[in-house]
């Protein structure tokens, strides 16, 4: 059985909700497409790209989705307002030609009182694509992934209602193929909204600083 068909089994109790599968990157836009077509679900992209430190090569303080909506990491006060909103609007660029690109025309779909399902396979990208998206009010929040680490998986279900995951491990480079799980963690996911209480910025997009 295919690691979609696998997911999608796992997720089979919410073909009845129509939900709104997301798929964060082009590289698990199949992985979505076919749990999708499996739930009788609406498929669409949930695009969001780290905010580059402007000091650490490769350090991120925060993310930002394609509408301009920022959640910044605590240690972005340390940085210029300036910067935090030059830098999502350089994103913000990347993000709208990426979608011209692999879905012409279109424009993200409404996540507002839904079921939301986020599909990706790396954990970083997915954690930053569900406290994007916790601040666009779906009725329920779930990540699906074929494998995670569990100190990953822990950062993932507090941020989600439910995370369904084929294969955990306790290495954090190697997960072991008979781990399936499907958690939820209503406590933790409280906590971490309040850790992303929303913050407006004045120009020139939306934001939501933890």
């Amino acid at each position: 059985m295919s690691t979609a068909s696998r997911l999608a089994s796992r997720l089979r109790p919410l073909s009845g909700e129509r939900p709104l599968v997301l798929a964060v990157a082009p590289r698990s836009l199949r992985l979505a497409a076919a749990i999708a077509e499996a739930l009788d679900g609406e498929l669409d992209l949930a695009l969001v790209a780290g905010l580059c430190s402007p000091c650490q090569a490769g350090s991120t303080i925060g993310a930002v989705d394609e509408s301009g909506l920022i959640v910044a990491d605590d240690c972005a006060r340390d940085f210029p307002g300036d910067w935090l909103r030059y830098e999502a609007a350089r994103q913000c660029e990347h993000l709208h030609e990426r979608r011209r690109r692999l879905a012409p025309g279109s424009r993200p779909a409404d996540a507002c009182g839904r079921t939301v399902i986020v599909v990706d396979d790396d954990e970083r990208v997915l954690a930053m694509a569900l406290r994007l998206l916790r601040h666009r009010h779906p009725a329920r929040l779930i990540a699906a992934l074929p494998a995670s680490p569990v100190l990953r998986l822990a950062e993932l279900e507090a941020l989600a209602d439910q995370v369904v995951c084929l294969s955990v491990s306790h290495r954090s480079d190697r997960p072991a193929p008979s781990s399936a799980t499907s958690r939820s963690r209503p406590t933790r996911r409280r906590r971490a909204a309040a850790r992303d209480a929303p913050r407006r910025s004045p120009a020139p997009a939306p934001a939501a600083r933890r």
